[in-house]
């Protein structure tokens, strides 16, 4: 009788993931010590009037956004299994990390908490890559712990990104586009794993449209940051989640009573703390 051990195949380079997380991080130091005279983009559409804002955070997030796709593709092309096949997927939740822990950071004068932020954010940043790592190979004995943990962080990030805009007060047409683009890669990227490294396209212009109206709702609703985040948490996740059903073909009416428990269950919390 042969005996089968679970265990992990492969795991990431160490050093590597150090370097580039401690990389990332130390740009967001350098932010408060370099000062950049601030940009107005403005011009005026028939109805609206568009204001943007080029400072020395916009330069960084671009940045640390860049540094987190090489940085990703470095650590992983290391992998066996990426030798000879695409890791573009790979990509998305590190960028994403590095994009949305820095946010936060920007709101903060250099102090006990900002350390700490860097520290949870550095922390975050290191258990997505070695995820990242793992869910390469479909056949890794935690790639489902992997994969869960992945899409759980990807979703948490997405809860931030929105508290943050809604206590920033950032305008209508700022907000929709980052939060709808960020639903539908984290939507995209959720499937990918579900599905084992298969894609379901469909997922990035059905969770656009839709979470473009749920989030050009609730920028007009009485909604405190948490709640507002909690708000649209509801409709993402449940997205996700018909989808992924859909996907794997199951009944219908299972498909819109999850769906539709997820969002009962996040509507009532945003209600509860709004």
């Amino acid at each position: 009788m042969q005996i089968v051990t679970n265990t992990i195949r492969f795991l990431p380079n160490l050093d590597r993931i150090s370097v580039l997380s401690a990389t990332i991080l130390l740009a967001y130091t350098l932010t408060g010590l370099i000062s950049i005279p601030a940009r107005q983009l403005a011009t005026q559409l028939p109805g609206f009037y568009i204001e943007i804002q080029i400072n020395v955070q916009t330069f960084v997030s671009v940045l640390v956004t860049a540094l987190a796709v090489s940085g990703t593709n470095w650590l992983l092309r290391e992998h066996p299994s990426a030798k000879n096949q695409p890791i573009f997927q790979h990509w998305l939740i590190p960028a994403l990390t590095a994009w949305v822990i820095g946010i936060p950071l920007y709101q903060k004068a250099l102090g006990l908490y900002w350390w700490l932020g860097i520290l949870l954010g550095g922390s975050v940043l290191i258990l997505v890559l070695a995820s990242e790592y793992i869910v390469i190979d479909p056949d890794d004995a935690y790639y489902s712990i992997a994969s869960i943990g992945l899409t759980a962080i990807a979703f948490s990030l997405f809860f931030l990104l929105a508290v943050i805009l809604r206590a920033m007060q950032v305008r209508l047409y700022l907000i929709v586009p980052a939060l709808t683009l960020t639903t539908a890669l984290i939507s995209l990227r959720t499937l990918n794993l579900r599905l084992r490294g298969q894609w379901f396209l469909p997922a990035i212009g059905v969770c656009t449209v839709i979470m473009a109206e749920f989030t050009s709702v609730a920028h007009y609703l009485p909604l405190s940051p948490i709640a507002f985040g909690l708000f649209l948490m509801g409709p993402a996740y449940a997205l996700t989640s018909f989808l992924s059903n859909l996907a794997n073909q199951k009944h219908l009416k299972s498909m819109l009573s999850e769906a539709g428990l997820i969002l009962i269950l996040f509507w009532a919390l945003a209600w509860w703390v709004h």
